[in-house]
């Protein structure tokens, strides 16, 4: 339908057809620009179990990101490199500002092991709703208070070696392939992966290490092989192949012909005792003093693993029961001496 230039300044008389060059203001109901600044907390750099006189280990900051989402004005800033220099930072000229995000070492709100492989910059996150509570009228400036949480619990087994303590070798010859942890979640919400062979867990490097060396001769493994985890109990696997064995031993092949397995079953600390119940709840640790969950946030460090012989089983879950000595220290982010239970 076509419209006749007298029918269309009726309409326009009538307010039909209607335009306004004011600005619509989409600020909270605030008039004008504001301001937006974060205020990063600390806390969770630090220890999570209160009055704890565990000894901390800190966050190897890398770079910090902060992304505002808003109306007018929103974008990411940084990389920054320290705490105080992302607070200091404002996003100015700013309408409808609706939440800020802070990612550091690159934290995402969901993430997969294989971003974050970071060792001590431990990857964090968090994000906040803005609301008219956190706008001062004063200096027009919304200031959001971030709280980043740890993602990851991260793990160090250093020293690795062959206990030939109880007397002559079992093994002929025996290759030491490699190290990695089963059992973990590749995501944060994701069930346990189990790997049945070294084959399977070496092509995920983000929880493996090769070796490829002769048990019997070389060694001690210094590493530190180093694994950042999301929180759970994955159980330390170290793998062996071409497993021959002395006349006077018995050596049946399981699923694959001449590969060996030896697993942790418990980690534990033998000073558990004198935690407080808080400190221990915060680190995982229950009555018998063995390590229920590595928990997020903190580094747990095994020095000085022994293997001996018969903790060397034809299976992916290891042979029988054995305690082997080691240094557990652990860290938020007090060493004990402790061991592990290889099964």
């Amino acid at each position: 339908m076509k419209l006749s230039k007298s029918l269309f300044l009726a309409f326009a008389g009538l307010g039909l057809f209607a335009c306004s060059n004011e600005d619509v203001v989409e600020n909270g109901g605030i008039e004008g620009d504001a301001s937006v600044r974060v205020h990063i907390s600390t806390d969770a750099l630090a220890s999570r179990v209160g009055e704890s006189t565990l000894e901390t280990e800190d966050v190897e900051i890398q770079k910090i990101t902060l992304t505002l989402t808003a109306s007018v004005g929103g974008k990411e800033a940084g990389p920054f490199t320290s705490i105080e220099e992302a607070n200091e930072f404002v996003f100015k000229g700013v309408r409808g500002p609706q939440k800020l995000a802070v990612s550091i070492n690159d934290g995402k709100a969901t993430m997969t092991l294989d971003v974050v492989q970071t060792g001590l910059a431990a990857p964090m996150f968090a994000e906040e709703n803005i609301t008219a509570e956190d706008y001062d009228e004063a200096s027009k400036t919304y200031t959001v208070a971030l709280n980043p949480e740890h993602k990851t619990a991260y793990l160090n087994f250093s020293n690795i070696s062959h206990d030939d303590s109880e007397g002559a070798c079992w093994f002929q010859t025996i290759t030491f392939d490699g190290l990695f942890m089963n059992g973990v979640k590749l995501s944060e919400d994701a069930v346990s992966t189990t790997y049945n062979s070294w084959a399977e867990a070496s092509a995920n490097t983000s929880i493996s290490d090769a070796i490829g060396a002769d048990w019997k001769t070389e060694g001690p493994w210094a590493g530190p092989y180093s694994y950042n985890v999301f929180p759970g109990k994955p159980i330390l696997t170290l793998c062996y192949s071409n497993i021959t064995v002395t006349p006077d031993r018995v050596w049946v092949d399981g699923p694959i012909k001449g590969a060996g397995y030896a697993t942790v079953k418990d980690y534990i600390v033998s000073n558990a005792a004198d935690l407080t119940a808080e400190e221990q709840a915060g680190l995982g640790i229950n009555d018998e003093g063995k390590i229920t969950e590595f928990k997020a946030g903190y580094v747990y460090n095994f020095d000085g693993l022994k293997v001996p012989d018969k903790a060397i089983g034809n299976t992916i879950i290891g042979a029988e029961d054995v305690n082997v000595v080691a240094e557990v220290s652990i860290k938020p982010w007090k060493l004990v001496d402790g061991t592990v239970t290889w099964n």
